[in-house]
């Protein structure tokens, strides 16, 4: 954890920290994961944010610029959330992860939606059933959708089917998602 609380590291070298650290904390005593957790919640409302070079390593390149090396996106949200989910041991703390998970949602960060969309699938079913698969196979990410269609699955007669029409109008792509190879113009 001690990287990837050190603002003076990159932030994809951040970012392998936490996912390094959610790969071992299944094996740490309870009173590690708990504090896991509590080192977790900065960075997962951002306040974590903000690396050694960010603004070289990070983000899109310049226009003008002929070489940038981009490691993707300086948000470290998904990940931390990812090590809260699987740190977290008590409802309350199930509670905030459900909660923030389903606020990453709004991002426009694509790995972070990611993240919080498979955080929100492998919930413990007491706290997944508060989420409404129907809100989630809306959303513009297939990840989400398909995140909303397993909680679907894995609660189902928990909450009301989706209408036809809600279906058809948020799963069938338009023309200008298509392939090239697939579009009639």
């Amino acid at each position: 954890m001690e990287i990837a609380l050190d603002r003076r590291e990159i932030a994809d070298a951040r970012r392998s920290a936490l996912n390094g650290l959610r790969n071992l904390i299944t094996d740490l005593p309870r009173a590690d994961r708990t504090a896991i957790y509590h080192q977790a919640e900065p960075f997962v409302l951002g306040e974590q944010d903000g690396s050694h070079l960010d603004s070289e390593m990070t983000g899109t390149p310049h226009p003008l610029s002929w070489a940038r090396i981009s490691f993707g996106t300086a948000s470290l949200r998904g990940p931390a959330l990812e090590l809260a989910h699987l740190a977290a041991e008590l409802d309350d703390e199930h509670h905030w992860v459900r909660e923030n998970a389903i606020a990453l949602l709004r991002t426009d960060v694509p790995s972070d939606v990611g993240d919080a969309a498979r955080v929100l699938a492998y919930l413990p079913q007491q706290i997944a059933l508060s989420v409404d698969p129907a809100l989630l196979i809306t959303h513009h990410n297939r990840t989400v959708r398909q995140a909303g269609a397993f909680l679907a699955v894995s609660h189902a007669g928990q909450h009301p089917e989706p209408s036809a029409d809600s279906l058809k109008t948020t799963t069938t792509p338009s023309a200008a998602h298509w392939p090239r190879s697939l579009s009639f113009a």
